[in-house]
């Protein structure tokens, strides 16, 4: 689709693989390039939107090492900006990646000031505030490879203050996903009590989960096979009263073994 002349909002948010000034790259940078790139926001009449935080967006390597460069950007047309009462753009940690990700936010309301997020639950607070925290170490320790240059202590720093990012953000993540699992789980009993009929009273009910005694389990064993009791007697009514305990049967509880005893002494072979 052809953007020259065209009234339709047009917001463009990538890494455009070139730099409008040498200013831009710790590296050599063509002019030929950035005249090109410079040419083409020209003629298609797209404004630079200001971007915050660090501001070398990509890190590569070159013939003589590191090379810091600002490839990521976003450039807008004019009926888009004035779409919007506000537009912001802030680069975002670079994790797993060579590029920092770029993050747009478009308001028709005016702010008065920052809004922070307000988490509800107990727990998610601490984690949320661990997430913040680690982000921002991890710009910080960028902003000092950008400002400061490539080093191999703040690489050190930066590997680690990543690693622990990811750890966080797991922990988070697991967080969600349980109190999701929760919630769902709770609405479910709910449902469940509201349209399906009790069977059992609670006398009944406290009969049938209460954890067998040593006589029954004897007395249902004796009724069905009682060989060897006198040696795993024991052993059995353990594991009967542990999955009363603990609300688990182990897998192999109903395991069959199907073993073929030959009635021929050293029989060779089996039909």
């Amino acid at each position: 689709m052809d953007i020259v002349g065209s009234d339709v909002p047009w917001l463009v948010v990538r890494d455009f693989n070139s730099v409008l000034n040498a200013h831009e790259t710790t590296g050599n940078a063509s002019t030929i390039s950035c005249d090109d790139f410079r040419a083409t926001l020209t003629v298609c009449d797209l404004i630079k939107i200001e971007t915050n935080g660090v501001f070398h967006t990509r890190i590569g390597r070159g013939r003589r090492g590191i090379v810091l460069s600002r490839l990521d950007r976003a450039v807008c047309s004019h009926s888009f900006l004035t779409s919007w009462s506000q537009i912001a753009c802030v680069t975002l940690p670079r994790s797993h990646s060579d590029n920092h990700l770029l993050l747009v936010s478009c308001s028709t309301c005016i702010s008065s000031g920052t809004q922070p997020f307000k988490f509800q639950g107990s727990g998610i607070g601490d984690i949320a505030m661990d997430v913040t925290k680690a982000n921002e170490k991890v710009m910080l320790i960028q902003g000092m490879i950008g400002s400061e240059g490539f080093s191999d202590d703040l690489f050190r720093l930066e590997t680690t203050t990543l690693a622990y990012l990811d750890i966080v953000r797991k922990q988070q993540e697991i967080f969600f996903k349980e109190n999701s699992r929760v919630k769902w789980l709770a609405e479910d009993l709910s449902i469940i009590k509201e349209h399906v009929p009790s069977l059992f009273t609670i006398d009944e009910n406290a009969l049938i989960l209460r954890v067998l005694s040593f006589d029954e389990v004897r007395s249902m064993i004796f009724a069905m096979d009682y060989h060897c009791w006198e040696i795993m007697g024991q052993d059995v009514v353990l594991a009967m009263q542990d999955v009363f305990h603990t609300g688990r049967v182990f897998s192999g509880l109903n395991s069959n073994f199907l073993v073929l005893i030959s009635k021929i002494q050293n029989a060779l072979f089996v039909y």
